[in-house]
């Protein structure tokens, strides 16, 4: 039995998906570690597949990137994780390039402070709340894009 849904263009199977995400995996560069999921949580939902890979210099990114020819990545620092993520999609596969510590070429960081509300010691076991600088670093890109 094959499961068929429906979405907004036409119906995919999830034998389909499955074939989609093993195809462009074989695409990704021998020594990038990647990962592949398909998920379908219901019959009125569109399945969802996405391949994630692992490049922590530029250089890997380069060759992935180079890997899918045509498209269109777009760049985001995750500031919680200390690493840029790359996010495209090919046909009805979301790709990700993930934990790439180097900054892109085009992106230089910017050193700003701003006022946050944190809790200060002022005893063994007293704390108040008062507002202090804060240092962090906004990226810079030069097609005007900020991160």
């Amino acid at each position: 039995m094959t499961t068929e849904i429906k979405t907004e263009q036409a119906a995919v199977t999830l034998a389909e998906l499955f074939d989609q995400v093993h195809e462009l995996a074989l695409c990704v560069p021998d020594d990038i570690y990647c990962c592949t999921s398909v998920t379908h949580e219901a019959p009125q939902r569109k399945p969802i597949a996405d391949l994630r890979m692992q490049a922590p210099t530029q250089a890997e990114v380069r060759a992935v990137r180079a890997a899918f020819p045509g498209a269109i990545w777009k760049k985001q620092f995750q500031s919680g994780l200390n690493w840029w993520r790359y996010d495209t999609r090919v046909g009805d596969v979301e790709l990700a390039i993930i934990a790439c510590r180097e900054a892109p070429p085009t992106c230089k960081a910017v050193k700003k402070t701003r006022l946050v509300a944190k809790q200060v010691p002022i005893g063994e076991v007293q704390y108040e709340t008062r507002e202090v600088e804060e240092e962090y670093v906004e990226w810079d890109c030069s097609n005007g894009d900020t991160a």
